[in-house]
């Protein structure tokens, strides 16, 4: 085993995260003078806080990467804001301040919003609007989170239509998140000022590198993964509460099962054991797991910022044990689980084949790779790649070698926060989840940001077949993979990708994009009187919009194209128009909206 061994530390029910859009109804509101009770809390001393539990942790244990801290809370509707009338119906609003928190997460212990009701989360400068949560996201369990908002000043309100019961909406934060890494992305969302539409091709990315890790990174759309895009699709990060009020990230992968069918399709997420720390098969960790998608960058370099697409909630399905010592003691390294609400296909995720033969060729021939995809440091995905691989490799466990595959990485590396991602073999198949590294690269020892990196070259992935029929830990289905992903029996060796709504197995199906565009724009001030109008957006998916400005006699006065765009507010120029009455169009590709405003400059 080359180098010194180190744990990959992972960086980064009915129903889910996923918000229907729509823009609040105070920002839609003229009389806007409501007051609004703030909750104050304490910022955590971060540095301090994980220097302590480092210390603590024995060397080499296996411990996710560390990206946030909680803070007990009490907020709870109705008692700890207050209300306004509009036009009949209600809005309910209150604010959570913590100074200089770069971004904060809500996670609820009781969560029930009858039909009728809409939730809204939202900074300080409303660029970034999450929501609408509706009667859609309610579990089972009551449990609920959200991903992180941008900066230390956060707007929550519910819009109540009239006819609903008050005493129906349950609603109790018991814990606030305070994110320090992982959240690079959300600087487009710190400006107080709006972003001016051009018709452009999109933004350049101003952050060259988005996260922490190190500049020896290779963005998954590069070259290096390019023959690999069903691959990448399919791997994603998870967020995870852990013990001490501290969350942790990992890698992960949606992962094929021979029962699938384009009408009973289940979707799986395969990770490491060792990503949640509490060797639980049930609970808070996973109905509060967070699972980002597309987290990403669209260019191999530069570009837009990457997007995040945010579900919430995971049912657990299997896992090996595993024990926490001075130096890593895994023999079966897999977590699987399930999501608790199916990947909108505009997501354009996949679920990866596997191959779990005992036997597997331990080179490859270029253009074929061992290649991996994963979140280091709680980045945008990242690939690495290499020609070899060894079956003899293990993660200290005491079953000796052979449990692990180990590779050398040739083009990337690994770090902090790729635990619980795939390594796939030369057709692109499953053979191994990321368990254990070591060999660091002085040379790659800076991230984008000018802080320290630990880039290492060699890892140690559990393997597939292994893990398959895991016995270590007892019969029970849950602990192992076999029974859920070959619920049939059928034997197969192998499974290809598939999309992840399955519906490429056989049916054909008509995606449709349903952004509620109408409900989704607003427009402000109207009418305009210093020749720029602005528009605040919030759409249920991403999208490319076109923006084209009419005037009342139908003609055409100008085109704007607003690149992959989901939350944020934008500014028009109409100082060289005349005055008197406009219409805007929004055109997403699938659904139009018009608006109608009035220029008086």
């Amino acid at each position: 085993m080359l180098g010194l061994l180190f744990p990959l530390f992972c960086g980064y029910n009915s129903s889910a995260q996923i918000g229907n859009g729509g823009i609040p109804l105070s920002l839609q509101s003229q009389n806007n003078d409501q007051y609004i009770p703030t909750h104050s809390f304490s910022l955590p001393d971060w540095e301090r806080e994980v220097a302590v539990e480092e210390k603590n942790t024995p060397p080499g244990a296996p411990k996710p990467y560390l990206i946030g801290k909680f803070i007990p809370s009490d907020l709870s509707f109705p008692n700890s804001g207050s209300f306004t009338n509009n036009n009949g119906n209600k809005i309910w609003r209150m604010q959570v301040s913590i100074e200089q928190a770069p971004a904060i997460g809500f996670y609820f212990d009781h969560f029930k919003l009858p039909k009728g009701v809409r939730l809204f989360l939202s900074n300080s400068n409303q660029q970034q609007i999450l929501g609408a949560y509706t009667v859609n996201n309610n579990n089972d369990d009551g449990l609920f989170s959200c991903e992180a908002v941008q900066g230390g000043l956060i707007n929550i309100e519910l819009n109540i239509d009239q006819d609903v019961n008050l005493n129906d909406i349950q609603l109790h934060i018991d814990r606030v998140l305070v994110y320090f890494r992982s959240i690079s992305y959300l600087a487009q969302y710190a400006s107080e000022k709006n972003t001016e539409a051009r018709p452009t091709d999109g933004s350049a990315d101003p952050y060259d590198f988005e996260g922490r890790s190190s500049t020896c990174g290779i963005n998954a759309i590069c070259p290096d993964g390019i023959n690999y895009p069903k691959q990448r699709k399919a791997t994603v990060q998870t967020i995870t509460p852990m013990g001490n009020n501290f969350v942790g990230l990992c890698s992960a992968t949606m992962v094929n099962n021979t029962g699938n069918s384009a009408t009973a399709c289940k979707q799986y997420i395969l990770s490491a054991t060792h990503c949640e720390g509490s060797n639980s098969v049930s609970g808070t960790a996973f109905s509060q797991m967070l699972v980002r998608f597309n987290f990403e960058k669209t260019q191999c370099q530069g570009g837009p910022i990457a997007t995040v697409n945010t579900m919430t909630g995971v049912t657990f399905r299997a896992r090996a044990n595993y024990i926490e010592t001075v130096n890593p003691q895994i023999n079966g390294d897999f977590l699987l689980v399930e999501l608790n609400q199916k990947v909108p296909s505009s997501w354009d995720a996949y679920l990866a084949g596997w191959n779990k033969a005992t036997s597997i060729p331990t080179t490859t021939t270029l253009p074929k790779r061992f290649i991996g995809f994963h979140h280091p440091s709680g980045d945008v995905k990242k690939v690495s790649t290499g020609q070899s691989i060894s079956p003899n490799g293990q993660a200290g466990g005491s079953e000796g070698p052979g449990t692990h595959y180990e590779m050398m990485v040739e083009t990337g590396g690994i770090e902090q926060g790729s635990s619980g991602s795939a390594l796939f073999d030369g057709d692109g198949r499953i053979i191994g989840i990321a368990s254990v590294a070591g060999y660091d690269i002085p040379s790659c020892s800076i991230n984008g940001q000018g802080n320290s990196a630990m880039f290492m070259k060699y890892v140690a992935y559990s393997k597939f077949n292994y893990d398959w029929d895991y016995s270590l830990d007892g019969s029970d289905n849950s602990r192992k993979l076999k029974p859920w992903l070959d619920p049939a029996n059928t034997g197969a060796i192998t499974t290809n990708p598939i999309k992840s709504d399955c519906s490429d197995l056989g049916t054909t199906s008509i995606n449709i994009n349903n952004n509620r565009l109408d409900q989704s724009i607003s427009i402000y001030p109207n009418p305009i009187t210093n020749g720029t109008v602005n528009a605040r957006i919030n759409l249920e998916n991403a999208a490319d919009l076109i923006v084209e400005i009419y005037d009342i006699s139908g003609k055409l006065q100008s085109t704007y194209n607003l690149k992959n765009v989901k939350s944020g507010a934008y500014t028009f120029d109409m100082k060289s128009l005349s005055n008197g009455m406009y219409l805007l169009k929004f055109n997403d590709g699938n659904s139009i909206t018009t608006k109608k405003v009035m220029l008086a400059h």
